[in-house]
């Protein structure tokens, strides 16, 4: 039965001298053929197994993005051990809950700098481990007893290349592959098995779905270890596409150099983007600023006639549109008066956000996050395919993917093939019918094995094969679902009301002059927001502000009444908002959230807890007796200024 590594290994064997993967500045090659690839994850795998490790060995990988990354994962996969992977600038706490909790043998860190920082933090626990590999190495030498990726390499070209085989042979679809631990939203990581077959659902059926292909450049700066992009990465490498590696801090200066076909992100990168050219665009004078305005309206007509007319749009009852009669006429003649205003707003806004991309994008595939509609709908109209996916580390992690040619906007897909999904009302005893929101439930080949250690989350999680997602969604009339999200997050009031804070979340970011936002309010008589001013929109209309400062944004009088303002027009009842799902008090923040403080994950998603714990005391004030309707943080004010 097929392994991951040997499909892997095969597929790139077929067009041995086409260059796969190109590297950056922290890449050990500037490029890998096809052969040099699989020669050298070959040798990796045999010098492992020359070390002793063997089948079902837990193997830590430390490391960020880089090409030796990949070689070593392979390697690991090839063999039957089983990879524990961590981003290289996770904190030493972090990496050694993750290690110590998974019961790894053996450990590989990127650089002697990794290697020293986890040296000097827990000396006995390295010694522990039965050998210790450095992939990139200055002049090819690890500190002993370290051992050098070189080294590893030449003991594996020394084995002979039967015995690998014979261990190879020894893995199949059954086989664990990896723990991925999640990334920790809501406490402790928790140990996700995923087996060679859960990934090689994905990478079978994922190419085929969006035409991956080997013309296509595929620019990867996700972290390599999360599951999202792993198997992203995989599927480029089976599909032949060129692989380009980048980086979080070099992203917009590469998108613009390798002017890629496809990239794979979350929704905050396509979000940045779009304000991005959305802030040069206010900062522009009367008489242009208006023009602009107004052909933006008129685009957003014509773009949603133009969807509704194609069906790639649900309507109020959940339904895919499907209008006839005089509801297409109407729509058309929306299109043909609003055409010039349209035509005009792609001159001036839409291709700057097409050469921001790199101006040769065949589509976006957005993953890893909710993708809010404003932003969905902003790109489909600046002509980029954005194909919105859903799935989880618990999946492999994709479940659904929207299609190139049936690209409904807000949801995320049809579900993949062998994949069933039902949703279920609270007691998760009853199937809710299409248009009824519930909890997701998700079987298939892709879900994962269960929690590693975690005998009562698993339990939690799986029934009869059922994966339960945690996520709170409804299906379409033609089962497309749409995520709205997440049961766990969801806050009581003290009226027993139920609130979702990703919708409030969502309709407040529509605001141009809102960065970021977080809802609190559990347990409480009404909702308050955690506001992260946009200061380069707001400097167009608060007189004297400076748009490259947040921290005076967050303090100005009139930008929290202006905010003030916003939440009330956002969350209106003419927009569908309930009264206890208003926002009547705010405070407003005067630095974003960060990996560094703790409050965003490696993939940018918001830790509800840390952000409740880092501005508590903010919390509690905008829930006081006679509280302001807006404040200024002072949590972390000190460290705001400093």
């Amino acid at each position: 039965m097929t392994q991951l590594a040997s499909y892997v290994l095969e597929r790139i064997a077929e067009a041995p001298d086409r260059v796969l993967l190109l590297g950056n500045g922290s890449c050990t090659h500037k490029q890998w053929s096809a052969r040099q690839l699989e020669l050298a994850v070959r040798q990796f795998a045999a010098g492992l197994m020359d070390l002793g490790v063997g089948k079902g060995d837990h193997v830590g990988l430390v490391a960020c993005n880089f090409d030796l990354w990949l070689v070593a994962d392979l390697a690991c996969l090839l063999i039957g051990a089983v990879d524990v992977p961590r981003a290289g600038d996770a904190s030493v706490e972090e990496i050694a809950f993750v290690l110590g909790h998974s019961r790894c043998q053996w450990l590989i860190v990127e650089d002697n700098a990794q290697y020293a920082r986890l040296l000097a933090a827990w000396p006995a626990t390295i010694a522990e481990f039965r050998a210790t590999i450095i992939l990139k190495s200055q002049k090819e030498q690890a500190p002993p007893p370290a051992l050098s990726f070189e080294e590893v390499c030449r003991r594996g070209a020394a084995l002979p290349p039967s015995q690998l085989e014979s261990r190879a042979a020894t893995v199949d679809r059954d086989s664990l592959a990896s723990i991925v631990y999640t990334s920790g939203t809501t406490g402790n990581p928790k140990g996700v098995m995923l087996s060679h077959g859960n990934f090689l659902h994905n990478v079978e059926t994922l190419p085929g779905i969006v035409d991956f292909n080997s013309r296509d450049r595929y620019l990867s700066f996700l972290p390599t270890w999360h599951a999202f992009e792993r198997t992203v990465e995989y599927c480029a490498l089976v599909a032949g596409m060129s692989l380009h590696y980048s980086s979080k801090t070099a992203l917009r200066k590469d998108l613009l150099r390798v002017k890629p076909t496809v990239v794979a992100g979350v929704p905050r990168l396509w979000e940045s983007i779009a304000a991005g050219v959305l802030a040069k665009a206010s900062k522009l004078k009367f008489p242009l600023k208006q023009i602009i305005a107004a052909s933006l309206r008129c685009s957003a007509v014509y773009c949603a006639a133009r969807r509704q007319l194609r069906g790639l749009e649900l309507d109020d009852a959940h339904c895919r549109c499907s209008p006839s009669g005089a509801g297409r006429i109407g729509l058309q003649l929306r299109r043909i008066f609003c055409a010039p205003g349209h035509f005009i707003a792609d001159g001036l806004i839409y291709k700057k956000l097409r050469d921001a991309v790199g101006g040769e994008i065949r589509f976006l595939v957005s993953g890893g996050g909710a993708l809010p509609r404003h932003v969905d709908e902003f790109i489909n109209r600046a002509g980029i395919i954005l194909v919105n996916g859903y799935g989880l580390t618990e999946t492999s992690p994709v479940v659904s993917l929207r299609r190139l040619e049936r690209n409904v906007l807000e949801s995320s897909g049809e579900r993949l093939p062998k994949t069933r999904w039902r949703v279920l009302d609270d007691e998760g005893d009853n199937e809710l019918p299409a248009g009824e929101k519930g909890a997701l439930w998700i079987k298939g080949p892709q879900v994962m094995l269960g929690y590693y250690r975690n005998d009562a989350a698993t339990a939690l999680a799986l029934r009869d094969g059922w994966f339960c997602s945690g996520d709170l969604a409804y299906l379409s009339d033609q089962d497309d679902v749409v995520i709205c999200g997440r049961a766990k997050d969801t806050l009581v009031l003290r009226g027993g009301e139920n609130v979702e804070p990703e919708l409030i979340e969502a309709a407040i970011m529509e605001s141009p002059y809102v960065r970021d936002v977080l809802i609190c309010g559990h347990g409480q008589k009404h909702l308050a927001a955690l506001i992260l001013p946009e200061p380069v929109t707001l400097a167009s209309v608060v007189p004297g502000l400076d748009a490259d400062d947040t921290a005076a944004a967050a303090d100005h009088r009139d930008v929290g009444s202006l905010l003030h303002r916003e939440l009330k027009e956002r969350l209106s009842a003419a927009r569908g908002f309930r009264i206890f799902e208003r926002v009547p008090k705010l405070t407003t923040l005067g630095r974003p959230f960060s990996e560094e403080d703790g409050t965003l994950t490696a993939t940018f998603k918001k830790k509800r807890h840390r952000i409740e714990e880092l501005y508590a005391d903010d919390i509690q004030r905008m829930f006081e007796e006679g509280a302001p309707s807006c404040a200024r943080a002072r949590s972390t004010e000190r460290r705001d200024r400093g």
